[in-house]
């Protein structure tokens, strides 16, 4: 039957190629010989009866059956990894270390917090951190590269459950001589639209700005080629008099210990926020450990400044 005819090493094998793009890369990739590796395809294609990849001059191309084959080969090593860590938590859940994702106007405020907390409360539970656009998060979950990620709501992605952490208010930020600056707090009707300076493509705080502005004029007096790929550049684009912005509580609680020509308003608002939460996949083995990591963050990361969500 033909689901003899390949073992682990064979699929592994054939996914890397397609990710790599060339059997000379993925040779390096798989720690094998080039010529090893395209003998051993060769024999896979033969015993199954079908051309997988296309030889090109310039790399390789996968054919439409090698798609099927490929796209059924990375089911069946997801299905083993799982099983793997399945039989290593049964035996021990604390051998494998928790991967954790984090998106990057999350990630350096969170993140301090977060190993903070796991030292004080759960000890023994080995983290592993990473950063990445939210998309690439979700990717990432699903692909099961990482066990879980902090995610701004909403997540709606076939696969992956959510575990709502906290609430976390939105800031605008003015230069110091503002004609906003000295206000205590300001209404959706006195945010300066045109001169808000958004992060770069990607960035889900740019998304969820321009949803909840809904204004073609945001942005309209800062200049097309001002570009911003972090918080910290917005904040000194700000500091110098560029435009304003708007800011997440956890970064503004950062930014306001710190002597910057910049000033941190609360807007009245009951939209002007986002909601934090745990995302992981549904089924992940790994899921028992979310909870005492939830704990943790309760316990530890600032009341005053966010608002947790009963469980």
């Amino acid at each position: 039957m033909t689901y003899m005819l390949v073992n682990q090493r064979d699929l592994e094998y054939l996914t890397t190629i397609d990710e790599q793009g060339s059997f000379v890369s993925a040779a390096l990739q798989c720690n094998v010989t080039q010529p090893a590796l395209s003998n051993q395809v060769r024999r896979i294609e033969e015993r199954l009866g079908l051309v997988l990849f296309e030889r090109l001059q310039n790399g390789v191309k996968i054919t439409q059956a090698g798609q099927k084959v490929l796209d059924s080969a990375r089911d069946v090593l997801c299905q083993m990894r799982d099983m793997a860590d399945v039989v290593r938590a049964c035996q021990d859940p604390l051998s494998i270390p928790v991967k954790l994702g984090f998106f990057p106007t999350l990630a350096p405020y969170a993140v301090p917090l977060l190993c903070t907390a796991l030292r004080e409360s759960c000890d023994g539970i080995n983290m592993v951190f990473s950063e990445a656009f939210s998309e690439q998060l979700i990717e990432q979950i699903l692909n099961k590269d990482i066990d879980a990620a902090m995610l701004a709501l909403p997540v709606n992605v076939e696969g992956i459950d959510t575990v709502p952490l906290f609430v976390e208010d939105l800031y605008l930020v003015t230069p110091k001589d503002h004609p906003l600056a000295d206000l205590p707090s300001v209404t959706e009707g006195d945010l300066p639209l045109s001169e808000l300076i958004l992060l770069d493509k990607g960035h889900c705080l740019r998304d969820q700005a321009l949803n909840l502005c809904n204004d073609s004029s945001v942005g309209a007096d800062i200049p097309a080629d001002l570009r911003a790929t972090s918080m910290e550049t917005v904040v000194q684009y700000v500091a110098h008099g560029f435009g304003c912005t708007l800011m997440p509580a956890l970064a503004v609680q950062r930014y306001a210990k710190h002597e910057t020509d910049c000033r941190f308003i609360k807007i009245d608002s009951d939209r002007f926020n986002r909601t934090i939460a745990f995302a992981h996949r549904t089924g992940c083995p790994r899921s028992c450990l979310i909870p005492p990591i939830v704990d943790a963050v309760k316990g530890t990361f600032p009341e005053d400044v966010i608002s947790f969500i009963a469980a």
